[in-house]
């Protein structure tokens, strides 16, 4: 994963602490599935730490997607299905990928290579104790949600 991370080391370092921290509440929820194979949450983590915006529009997805819907898709990857919906999206601003999130086409690149790797489950799983750390992006993200409640 070394190739798609920003060379910066706070971010390494949050990364890390992010993992340990991420790994002990899989063991205390007791996610086997999580645990037997790290790659999944490291793959996990550094798509949120490294494409914030894409990643909360992609969650933001997910969580409208009922038991049904997601059945239906079981033979779809999770990460690419939610990337090309989102993309769709009209909601999606581009602007705020640019500005929040880093290179959009090595998130492409990240997905291909890792296609497959991630399940269904497992999502529903890391997506239980996923947070983003960085109060910067954390303020960008509620202002927006305050801007679309008062628009709806």
């Amino acid at each position: 994963m070394a190739g798609f991370l920003r060379p910066n080391p706070r971010h390494i370092k949050r990364l890390v602490n992010v993992y340990s921290f991420g790994r002990t509440l899989a063991k205390y929820k007791k996610k086997q599935s999580i645990l037997d194979n790290p790659l999944v949450m490291i793959l996990w983590l550094v798509i949120c730490g490294q494409w914030p915006y894409t990643t909360h529009s992609m969650l933001s997805r997910f969580d409208k997607m009922s038991i049904e819907d997601i059945e239906s898709l079981s033979d779809k990857d999770p990460l690419m299905y939610l990337l090309d919906e989102v993309k769709r999206n009209s909601d999606f601003s581009r602007n705020k990928q640019i500005k929040l999130d880093h290179d959009s086409e090595l998130l492409d690149q990240l997905l291909h290579e890792n296609k497959g790797l991630l399940t269904w489950s497992q999502l529903g799983d890391l997506r239980q104790f996923t947070i983003n750390f960085n109060p910067a992006i954390e303020a960008e993200l509620k202002f927006e949600g305050e801007i679309k409640e008062e628009a709806g």
